[in-house]
């Protein structure tokens, strides 16, 4: 099922955490009976809210970062500098994914001067018999006039 704006505001007024801070919504989250609704409301949330906070409780929720979700659960200004110091700690701990680099440009090959061939065009149009070169003429010269 598409979650459209009318369906999410639809969702989140139906929702038991209808009117909760995200605090609230991520302590449900932890809590395995209303984790669903939780995951639920907080992309019907995601989608209609302008703040970045609900989207990246969201993406938390979605990719199963347990740690993030506690830090969202925490409460007070003791204990949520404290998991938001884990969440940092385990991000900086994590190994770094390695960047997607960009194919370097290829050395292109000096240019080197073509020889002239001219000498060789002429003498095979100098072997070239009276009607064989009346066409090579007539051909040249439809192709340079487009006719």
């Amino acid at each position: 099922m598409t979650l459209t704006r009318e369906t999410a505001i639809e969702a989140i007024q139906a929702s038991p955490f209808a009117g909760c801070t995200l605090t609230d919504v991520a302590k449900g989250y932890a809590v395995k009976k209303t984790h669903k609704d939780a995951v639920a409301y907080l992309a019907a949330k995601a989608m209609v809210t302008s703040r970045k906070r609900w989207l990246n409780a969201h993406k938390a929720a979605v990719g199963g970062d347990d740690l993030r979700m506690a830090a969202y659960a925490a409460e007070g200004r003791a204990e949520t500098n404290t998991a938001w110091a884990e969440v940092r700690k385990a991000e900086s701990d994590a190994p770094a994914k390695p960047k997607a680099s960009k194919p370097k440009a290829k050395a292109k090959a000096p240019v080197t001067p073509k020889a002239d061939n001219l000498d060789a065009l002429a003498e095979q149009l100098v072997a070239l018999d009276d009607a064989a070169f009346t066409k090579f003429t007539a051909k040249l010269i439809s192709l340079k006039t487009g006719k």
